[in-house]
């Protein structure tokens, strides 16, 4: 509910868990064969490029195996031209339905900030100006479309020289479909479909640096999963306005939001138990990376508690603001941006869970977070 509703508003958003409820998964790579990947030389030829790109596994994935650098990308030289050279990602997929598109390409000195993808979906097409000054050497989502079953120029993604700057394109894999987990923890995979998996799954699959997914080294993939949420985020955003000291993607993240359901418990159960929020403004002498003060965080979830326990009352005459927590939690004192913990309500309580399984209370609630 609440992800459609900030894009339809203008924002990008990243989410730390596969977000494509779709288990069909479709990787089309520079390294595969005609016709699932060609290139056209028009207005130039396509060269390999000198850095590392991403190789689609044989079989599952063990700790520590990275896929983005086991393989190549290629790259060209940027054209005016409405004639310009392209490369075309054609994929057999399995089945008709509705895909969600990822991109993947590598950051080059001389990048441009404008690559033309053109994803040709049922015959439709859909051009989006991707930036690849930022975000190279992972998974880039474009949107979600639907596609035949088959293998059809109809159905596919094409990437193009032609560009208003002066540089270098490059492409590597491109990925449809979320999937089934296939990363293998104590010899076997979960047996689900990715977007069920936790995060610190995700994030070795989109090429995170095995110190930020394991900080455990693979002894305790709970903890993983909490803290990856958040050092990716900031993997992603580093070297860009919000995280300057940090390395990394130089994607500008300005706002971390984690939405959780365990607001607490107590022994009444006959009531409604609420909402909470939590946020960490002790840390790092009080102020994010950027230099900002953390108090930010705190204003952001005074506003998500008043303006939830506005919507929420109004529409169904009774909900409580349950506290505002300033304390030491991870995804809230690690990301780099202002940050925020919102525990929704408690999903051990039956009045808050009676409302929680309502998707007319899904909506009203996630309409609250994406106003505020």
């Amino acid at each position: 509910f609440l992800i459609p509703m900030l894009e339809k508003a203008g924002a990008y958003v990243f989410t730390p868990r596969e977000r494509d409820w779709q288990q069909e998964e479709v990787i089309v790579d520079n390294d595969d064969f005609a016709p699932y990947y060609t290139e056209t030389s028009r207005s130039g030829y396509w060269k390999a490029s000198s850095a590392l790109g991403f190789a689609t596994p044989v079989g599952n994935i063990t700790d520590g195996h990275n896929p983005f650098e086991k393989g190549t990308s290629r790259q060209i030289r940027t054209t005016k031209s409405d004639d310009a050279s392209s490369a075309s990602y054609q994929p057999n997929f399995p089945k008709t339905g509705r895909y969600a598109v990822y991109v993947s390409y590598t950051t080059l000195e001389n990048s441009i900030d404008d690559a033309l993808y053109i994803v040709h979906h049922q015959g439709q097409r859909t051009e989006f100006r991707v930036n690849q000054q930022m975000g190279g050497g992972t998974w880039v989502y474009l949107g979600s479309f639907e596609f035949d079953q088959g293998c059809s120029a109809y159905n596919r993604v094409e990437v193009s020289a032609q560009s208003a700057s002066k540089g270098i394109i490059t492409t590597d894999a491109i990925r449809f479909g979320g999937g089934m987990g296939n990363i293998e923890r104590g010899g076997c995979t979960s047996g689900m479909p990715r977007c069920l998996e936790g995060a610190r799954y995700y994030a070795q699959w989109a090429g995170v640096p095995y110190s930020l997914y394991s900080l455990y080294q693979g002894a305790d993939d709970y903890k993983d999963d909490i803290n990856s949420r958040s050092l990716m985020t900031n993997w992603l955003a580093g070297g860009s306005s919000y995280a300057p000291n940090i390395e990394g993607k130089k994607v500008p993240i300005d706002l971390c939001l984690a939405i959780h359901s365990d607001a607490g418990f107590e022994n009444d159960m006959k009531s409604i138990y609420g909402s909470l929020a939590i946020c960490t403004t002790d840390f790092n002498d009080g102020n994010l990376d950027a230099g900002i003060s953390r108090s930010h965080s705190r204003d952001f979830c005074e506003l998500l508690l008043e303006q939830s326990q506005k919507d929420i009352k109004a529409r169904y005459g009774n909900w409580k603001w349950r506290d505002l927590y300033d304390r030491n939690y991870s995804e809230t004192r690690l990301p780099a941006m202002p940050s925020a913990i919102f525990e929704t309500l408690s999903h051990q309580s039956f009045p808050d869970m009676q409302l929680g399984h309502d998707p007319d209370f899904k909506f009203t609630l996630a309409r609250s977070i994406y106003k505020t």
